[in-house]
């Protein structure tokens, strides 16, 4: 993922973007459920 994308997941989250990341790294830590809008394991 690029800076730039990063950046748009974040926006489109919004506060809710580091819950989310710790509930991926828990049930996805291979990143194997990813969409257009994917939130990297932290």
């Amino acid at each position: 993922m690029t800076g730039d994308e990063g950046d748009r997941v974040k926006a489109a989250h919004g506060p809710n973007y580091e819950r989310l990341k710790q509930v991926k790294r828990r049930q996805d830590p291979l990143n194997v459920c990813l969409g257009n809008q994917n939130i990297q394991p932290s």
